[in-house]
């Protein structure tokens, strides 16, 4: 399901909820990047949240319900490829920009797949494939949960509110902050595997498992 959350206040803070339950999930972190990875039977491990190259942040909530609108299309790019490939550096966050603006990008069949992406300047794009799209320039905050921003109805209404709420009330956002508003929006079933935050200004990504923050990691990223 998962949970996505960017800050514009006196720092840029990012985070997000990684929640699954019916695939291995594991956290992966080297001098490029920290990667929330899920284990695909095919593919084998697949980067699908995180902070990569530059201070990108990547983030893939599920839209629930699914959406068809979304299915592949002759000449798609599909979003977790998109995803990967923004966390390996394999493409820019202009290069996803682009191809949001020209409707190329897919998500699974009969799995609807949407994405919030922010640059180390908290400028964000978020996109729900083929059904809408935006750039968001430095904005006081967004927030991406499991339903599309453009349609307005499904689930996740109440982790949406409740994130909402928190960074519309606040003055100043830090990193516990924002490890305590993702406690606070975890998920049971499927289960909030990872909580991880990352400041881009210094390069620092934080994660624990399990909503338990006695567990916290941190790492520099270039």
């Amino acid at each position: 399901m998962c949970l996505s959350v960017i800050s514009n206040l006196k720092r840029s803070v990012f985070g997000c909820n990684f929640d699954i339950s019916m695939m291995d999930a594991r956290v992966t972190s080297h001098k490029d990047g920290v990667f929330i990875e899920a284990l695909d039977a095919t593919e084998g491990w697949i980067p699908l949240f995180g902070a990569g190259p530059d201070r990108i942040f990547v983030t893939m909530p599920t839209c629930w319900p699914c959406d068809d609108r979304s299915d592949p299309r002759m000449g798609d790019v599909n979003v977790v490829n998109i995803a990967a490939d923004l966390l390996l550096g394999k493409r820019k966050f202009s290069d996803a920009v682009k191809l949001a603006e020209d409707d190329r990008i897919c998500s699974i069949p009969s799995l609807t797949f949407q994405c919030q992406v922010a640059d180390r300047n908290g400028n964000v794009l978020r996109f729900t494939p083929h059904i809408g799209w935006e750039y968001l320039e430095r904005p006081p905050y967004a927030v991406m949960s499991n339903f599309s921003p453009f349609i307005g109805d499904g689930m996740g209404t109440d982790r949406f509110e409740t994130a909402s709420i928190i960074l519309q009330e606040a003055d100043d956002f830090s990193v516990m902050d924002c490890f305590n508003l993702l406690i606070r929006c975890r998920m049971t079933s499927p289960p909030t595997r990872v909580s991880l935050v990352f400041t881009p200004d210094d390069g620092t990504v934080y994660w624990c498992p399990d909503g338990n923050i006695n567990l916290i990691e941190s790492v520099k990223i270039k």
